[in-house]
C-alpha cells in the first residue's frame, strides 16, 4: 500500500503539463503530524495510541465550479511500537463549489483507502496487515475575510465505512493565499465509533 500511496504523488506530477491549458490544475504537498485516538473500553475514555509524522501530496483537476482530485499520503517515520497508527493511504475526491463574493461553499465526497499494521500476536511475533475503506460526503466554505488571508471550515461524515460505523468530522484551515500560491496550516480529523484519525500539518499548493 506505501508503494501505492507514492505512485499516487508521482502521478500528481506526470500529468500535470499535458492537462494544464485545458483546466486549472491544482498541486499540494503536506507534512505534520497524524495520530490515533481510541476508546478504552475499560478505562471509559479515549487513549491516544501514538503521534507519527506523515507526508502527504494530491492533484486538482478543476473545471468551472467542479473539483476532482487523488491524493497520497504515507507515514515518514518507523512504525515501531505503535502499529495501530495507519501508516499509508490515498483517495480520490469530488467537490462542487459555489461561487459568491468573497464566501465559497462546496459539496463533495470521496473514497478512501487505509493501511495499518496490527500485532495479531503470532509466535513468530508478526504483524498483520489491516485495511480499511471508507466513503464521505463533505461540506463547508473557503472565506477570505482580507485580500491574502484564507479561512477554510468544513465537516466529513464517513457514509459507508467496512470497520464499523462513522461519526462527524472536521477539515479545517488557515494561511495565506497569494496570487496562485497558498501556505497555511490544516487540520483535519476523521472519526469513527469508538476511533478517531487526526491530521495537522502545514499546507501548500499552486494551482496552474
Amino acid at each position: 500500500m506505501k508503494k501505492i500511496a507514492i505512485a499516487l504523488m508521482c502521478v500528481c506530477l506526470l500529468v500535470t503539463p499535458s492537462l494544464a491549458g485545458a483546466w486549472d490544475i491544482k498541486l499540494y504537498a503536506e507534512g505534520g503530524g497524524m495520530g490515533l485516538i481510541e476508546m478504552d473500553e475499560s478505562k471509559g475514555y479515549d487513549v491516544s495510541e501514538g503521534h507519527k509524522f506523515f507526508y502527504l501530496a494530491g492533484i486538482d483537476f478543476i473545471y468551472d465550479n467542479m473539483s476532482f482530485g487523488i491524493e497520497g499520503f504515507s507515514m515518514g517515520e518507523p512504525v515501531d511500537e505503535d502499529p495501530e497508527i495507519f501508516h499509508c493511504g490515498g483517495s480520490i475526491n469530488g467537490r462542487y463549489f459555489f461561487t459568491m463574493h468573497n464566501v465559497t461553499p462546496y459539496v463533495g465526497g470521496s473514497f478512501n483507502h487505509w493501511s495499518r499494521e496490527r500485532n495479531i500476536f503470532y509466535p513468530e511475533g508478526q504483524y498483520q496487515a489491516e485495511v480499511v475503506n471508507f466513503a464521505t460526503i463533505d461540506a463547508g466554505f473557503h472565506f477570505k475575510p482580507w485580500k491574502w488571508l484564507y479561512v477554510d471550515i468544513g465537516a466529513l461524515f464517513p457514509v459507508w465505512t467496512d470497520i464499523t460505523k462513522g461519526e462527524l468530522g472536521i477539515d479545517t484551515g488557515i494561511g495565506v493565499e497569494y496570487k496562485r500560491f497558498a501556505i497555511g496550516y490544516h487540520y483535519k480529523q476523521v472519526n469513527f465509533d469508538g476511533m478517531s484519525v487526526p491530521f495537522s500539518g502545514c499546507l501548500i499548493s499552486y494551482t496552474f
